[in-house]
């Protein structure tokens, strides 16, 4: 009979946090807000003679910073 109780108990315990934890994770999902919407403009551009281009950074004025590989292999930067 001990064994019953204690099982019980175990099973009436994970019931409660397993609801605790929905009604925690509802409750953020309602209160959380959407970030605003950030508006983007992509810019497509090729290294001439280039196998691939990619950038690696940009800064606050727009300018982009990447590497490519060029036709004999050769990696090389660019800022544009």
């Amino acid at each position: 009979m001990a064994n019953s109780s204690v099982s019980s108990k175990i099973i009436n315990c994970s019931g409660i946090s397993g609801a605790t934890l929905v009604v925690l994770t509802a409750l953020a999902l309602t209160i959380a807000q959407p970030a605003s919407a950030a508006t983007f403009d992509f810019q497509f551009f090729e290294v001439p003679d280039s196998a691939f281009t990619f950038g690696t950074g940009i800064n606050d004025a727009g300018l982009v910073v990447g590497q490519y590989v060029d036709s004999s292999s050769a990696t090389r930067g660019y800022v544009r």
